[in-house]
């Protein structure tokens, strides 16, 4: 399922993460591998803690950041997948909640 602005996302439950200044490190149970996330990264990931729908999380983000929705949809959209890919996103769609 490719990622879009409808879907659920929340921090995968085989993962590990903390912060340290300012930005979170976080540990793929899955892959063995540590991420270190940080500026706007961290601030969606400390965002998706529970999970959010792709398009308020955007909403969110386009209020707090000065970018247009467009390009926080496509970074967005990108940085969630980058946090899949490496085993520390869950993702459902809309009506599995």
């Amino acid at each position: 399922m490719k990622i879009d602005k409808s879907c659920i996302v929340s921090q995968s439950s085989e993962q590990l993460s903390c912060e340290l200044d300012g930005e979170v490190v976080s540990m793929s149970i899955a892959e063995g591998s540590y991420f270190g996330i940080n500026g706007v990264g961290s601030e969606i990931w400390r965002r998706i803690k529970s999970p959010r729908r792709v398009d308020e999380l955007c909403q969110e983000l386009v209020s707090k950041f000065e970018v247009s929705p467009e390009q926080c949809e496509a970074d967005v959209l990108e940085f969630l997948e980058e946090l899949r890919g490496s085993g520390l996103l869950t993702l459902s769609e809309e009506e599995t909640l």
